[in-house]
């Protein structure tokens, strides 16, 4: 199965940043890693939507992943809060994406040391959509019927998250664990339709 592999941000489009820390060049890192992990899979043919520091709107995403054939794509992003005591990791999918939330539970549960939270996109905060971001990115693919798992790794305003950042090889966990994830995500979905088929 394609999955695309969405390094959020680029461009113009700086997202957040602290210090030498910069959004879209560390999303961009870890889909290459990704990739290339996935590139040795025998179920999951990788898809890099977003290649070099390049500027795609959301709907120029999703409609790579559609010509691609992705059976799903996983965004990824890190965050940033006002509030330097928040951290972890987030995954947000479009309300009844269940999909989406089943590919991002499977990457996260893998990744070593990341508490996260699920969050529904469209979710209301005061009266208002909490996220409109995330709302934008995961209704783009949802509009074109590929299930999304939007994947906040960490916080680049919370010292130790960063702190994690710079550890060895933490890269390299987050690659692998979304390789590791989009495979049993895609043993998961298989063995559901084979089930359905006997």
């Amino acid at each position: 199965m394609n999955i695309g592999l969405s390094a959020g941000h680029g461009g113009r489009n700086r997202g957040t940043h602290h210090g030498t820390l910069y959004e879209p060049d560390l999303t961009l890192d870890v889909a290459c890693r990704a990739s290339a992990l996935l590139s040795w899979s025998s179920l999951v043919e990788p898809v890099l939507i977003r290649q070099g520091d390049v500027h795609l709107t959301h709907e120029e995403r999703a409609g790579i992943a559609a010509r691609a054939g992705c059976g799903a794509v996983v965004e990824i992003h890190f965050n940033h809060n006002p509030d330097p005591s928040v951290g972890g990791g987030e995954l947000y999918t479009h309300r009844g994406d269940v999909a989406g939330f089943e590919l991002g539970r499977e990457i996260f549960n893998v990744l070593p040391g990341r508490e996260w939270v699920p969050k529904a996109s469209d979710a209301l905060w005061e009266g208002s959509v909490a996220c409109p971001g995330a709302l934008a990115v995961t209704k783009a693919y949802h509009d074109r019927g590929i299930p999304c798992a939007l994947l906040e790794l960490c916080y680049l305003s919370h010292s130790g998250d960063r702190y994690w950042l710079t550890e060895p090889g933490s890269f390299d966990k987050m690659a692998f664990s979304i390789f590791a994830g989009s495979e049993a995500w895609v043993k998961l979905i298989e063995e559901r339709a084979h089930e359905q088929r006997s």
